[in-house]
């Protein structure tokens, strides 16, 4: 983590970087595949959007929607101790597969970028387990992780993020996401939702550096992404010492 004024790290923000790598260390990376491992995801999303009623109403949507099944969405899990601590849903969003949800929610923004050509790496249905979330309060961190990974593997040269407008001042302070569209009504949720852009080639350098953890091995993408890596799946820290 760099520092704020470019000289030496405060202790603070030693702390904060010890902290994310005993939290790295205890985490296996997962495609979700098997039927378990789907029920896990399933259960975990149940129990966060739960926890969140008053914003998310409709219950058929806890557990899954059509998305899940497009090809060009993976899901993938966040273990700890062999529990699911943490999901969510990548998108490879082109204009040969716009399946998205925010593509419904934001039609206008990207009838016109795919229109030019652009494509994005988008993260869905993210949930953290309230148990892991509150041992390990960097596990957001990890969970975003994932994204980025996914950018360099897939080259994809944009990344968004369809959020809460409580939650945008997170993706614009950490990532350098910019808000291309605020305050929308979308079917989902009861309070209005913001999509956030970045582009990977300026943001992704900028992200490592002052968040060294957030950086992935080529063999460690591969164990992830890769369906003809020899399985297990097993994670392979990188870029964090």
């Amino acid at each position: 983590m760099q520092s704020v004024n470019g000289g030496p790290q405060s202790p603070v923000e030693l702390a904060f970087l010890e902290k994310a790598r005993m939290t790295l260390d205890k985490i296996e990376y997962r495609k979700i595949a098997t039927s378990k491992d789907i029920e896990d995801v399933q259960r975990l999303r149940f129990e966060a959007y739960s926890r969140e009623n008053n914003v998310f109403s409709d219950k058929s949507f806890f557990r899954s929607d059509k998305f899940d099944n497009e090809r060009n969405a993976e899901i993938f899990g966040l273990y700890i101790e062999n529990r699911i601590a943490a999901s969510l849903r990548l998108h490879q969003v082109t204009a040969e597969t716009p399946q998205t949800p925010s593509a419904t929610y934001f039609p206008e923004f990207f009838t016109a970028r795919l229109a030019r050509g652009d494509s994005f790496l988008e993260p869905t249905r993210f949930v953290i387990s309230d148990e892991f979330a509150r041992r390990f309060p960097l596990l957001h961190f990890m969970t975003m992780r994932v994204c980025f990974m996914a950018t360099v593997y897939y080259g994809m040269p944009f990344i968004l993020c369809s959020v809460r407008g409580e939650h945008g001042s997170y993706y614009k302070r950490f990532f350098g996401m910019e808000a291309e569209v605020v305050g929308k009504t979308v079917p989902t949720i009861s309070i209005p939702a913001d999509l956030y852009v970045g582009k990977v080639s300026e943001k992704l350098p900028l992200v490592e550096k002052r968040l060294p953890f957030m950086k992935s091995t080529e063999e460690e993408r591969a164990a992830l992404f890769d369906d003809s890596f020899e399985k297990p799946r097993i994670r392979l820290v990188g870029g964090i010492r």
